[in-house]
């Protein structure tokens, strides 16, 4: 009976320490996870930095030649030889095309011919005016006939300056049945062929000439960066560099320019301006019709205020950082984003010298406590800014 009770006494001995140890663990392990819980975040945080920073307008242009000619005759006629071949290079003057001039030979022989003629009827006239005067000294004729004579002189002087004039004209005639390139630059299309007839009024030209060297590039910015380009403008040529799409991330692939117009209105449609730039173009990169990306030197930013890019926040008010307080809690601090450029932030609305989070900020919340952990050293302001 005894050993019944002790038994009976041992099991609920063991049961009641078994739920105590139960107890104990479970009131452990919260206290543990709650320890961890409070730890704070490492967090990496930089330092606004300022400084001076080229300001880059970027844009997408299109290459345009600085001249492009639609060649035409002056005179209608047949063409008679064809004198280049398409996409030949032509130097200002260079004959392209001949036609038919037989008629203006002809004329201008006429004339030449008319003129002889008339010379020789001045010198005619010119010998019976001397003699009539020479007659009328001695009283052999009347003053009338002198008179006379000085007429059909003058008469024939005039026949003569119109003969000349009448030569000029048909020498224009004769010339502009040679068509010659008015600039230099690179021949387009043929369209006519020895045999055609071609008239200055015909819709479709014999040919194009394109001045490809040096050659021009139109783009478009917005009409909030046209205040910067002004001012900077003012002080020098503006520095343009133009990289074609294909090559835009090989090393050298930029060409430098300068910006050359800047048109007098604004598209009020779309809010931009047209700006025009030109480049030396002798190893023929650029081509007309092709799509370039633009770089516009518009000045440098004095005393720009910078962040890493993964500083800038955006939220229900716009754009804002986190900064870590000297108790190493988060304050969230609005700023005005100016210009993102290699990978940093040109801001405005933040002191020099103040500790943001650089990074991952989108899962923090103004208040946080965390560990900051120095992103390093920030890279020099040495790369231009895109407004």
């Amino acid at each position: 009976m005894m050993s019944k009770k002790w038994v009976a006494g041992a099991i609920a001995a063991a049961v009641a320490a078994a739920g105590w140890y139960g107890i104990s663990r479970q009131d452990a392990r919260p206290a543990s996870q709650a320890g961890k819980a409070k730890a704070p975040p490492t967090v990496l945080v930089a330092t606004a930095q300022q400084g001076s920073v080229p300001v880059e307008i970027e844009a997408t242009g299109q290459v345009a030649p600085l001249q492009l000619v639609e060649v035409r005759p002056q005179l209608a006629g047949q063409v008679k030889k064809v004198l280049i071949r398409e996409g030949q290079n032509v130097s200002a003057g260079q004959p392209l095309f001949l036609l038919e001039d037989g008629s203006e030979r002809a004329a201008l022989e006429k004339a030449r011919a008319q003129k002889t003629r008339d010379e020789a009827q001045l010198a005619d006239a010119q010998r019976t005016l001397a003699r009539n005067r020479s007659l009328q000294q001695q009283n052999y004729v009347a003053p009338s006939a002198v008179d006379s004579a000085a007429s059909a002189v003058d008469s024939l002087k005039a026949a003569i300056a119109a003969d000349v004039a009448a030569i000029r004209a048909a020498e224009v005639d004769l010339a502009y049945k040679t068509v010659s390139a008015q600039i230099a630059g690179r021949s387009g299309a043929i369209n006519v062929y020895p045999g055609s007839v071609v008239t200055p009024a015909q819709a479709t030209p014999m040919t194009t000439i394109a001045q490809l060297d040096p050659i021009g590039v139109s783009f478009t910015i917005a009409e909030q960066s046209l205040a910067q380009v002004f001012a900077a403008n003012a002080q020098h040529r503006l520095k343009v560099s133009a990289a074609l799409a294909e090559q835009a991330g090989e090393a050298g692939a930029a060409l430098q320019g300068e910006l050359s117009f800047i048109d007098n209105a604004v598209d009020s449609r779309s809010g931009t301006i047209r700006l025009k730039a030109q480049f030396d173009n002798s190893a023929g990169r650029l081509w007309p019709g092709m799509y370039v990306n633009l770089k516009l030197l518009a000045g440098v930013r004095q005393q720009a205020l910078l962040l890493p890019v993964g500083a800038v926040q955006s939220g229900p008010d716009g754009k804002f950082a986190f900064v870590v307080g000297p108790d190493k809690r988060l304050q969230a601090r609005p700023l005005t984003l100016l210009a993102i450029r290699n990978e940093q932030a040109i801001v405005a609305g933040i002191a020099p010298g103040t500790l943001v989070v650089a990074a991952n900020g989108a899962s923090l919340r103004p208040g946080d406590s965390i560990k900051p952990k120095p992103l390093g050293d920030q890279p020099a302001a040495k790369a231009g800014a895109r407004p």
